[in-house]
């Protein structure tokens, strides 16, 4: 995926983000929910051609578009972004994806509610000139307190996970188990 690409579907979601008016009172009424986390991607280990490799731990941006179809029930965009990734003793790579989401939004009460998600994508791998494809499949729950509902930003807590069940490249597979992630952020 070319890093143009990324800034366009970047700077769509900020884009639509930003001009919605939400006109919301509580996290129930919300029609959509735009944010961003930062988190750590912890470390695990990746199997490049039968031969496993471990994964450091790094930083990862996670950048959501979530549209409710219904009051409890939302499908989204999302991308996430991996700037340093490093592998065995190799050089860091910069992890890229992008993909859609489907998830329920339980709320616990007006200022609390849990999202579970179900995330799937495509993600790219790059180290220097090469690159490597994969199927991203996700799994995150996301925590979202609003504590002052005429402010309309909520702060949310995270936890899930990355896999990639395929991927490589026309001559390496390269896969990995479940690696889990705890991120922060906020959201409008």
């Amino acid at each position: 995926m070319k890093n143009g690409t990324v800034h366009v579907v970047v700077v769509l979601i900020l884009t639509i983000s930003f001009t919605t008016l939400l006109t919301a009172a509580d996290l129930e009424q919300k029609p959509y929910d735009a944010g961003a986390t930062v988190g750590i991607w912890t470390g695990g280990d990746i199997d490049v051609e039968g031969f496993t490799a471990e994964k450091d731990s790094s930083l990862l941006f996670h950048l959501f578009y979530d549209y409710y179809l219904m009051p409890k029930l939302a499908t989204g965009l999302y991308i996430n972004f991996a700037p340093n990734v490093v592998i065995g003793n190799g050089d860091g790579e910069v992890m890229s994806e992008f993909g859609f989401s489907i998830m329920p939004r339980f709320l616990v009460s007006e200022n609390l509610a849990v999202k579970p998600a179900l995330q799937m994508g495509y993600r790219t791998s790059t180290v220097g000139d090469e690159s490597m494809d994969g199927f991203g499949l996700n799994m995150n729950c996301q925590f979202y307190y609003l504590p002052d509902p005429s402010n309309k930003i909520a702060y949310i807590g995270e936890i899930g996970f990355l896999a990639q069940p395929v991927g490589g490249t026309d001559f390496v597979d390269v896969s990995f188990a479940p690696i889990f992630y705890f991120s922060a952020g906020v959201s409008l």
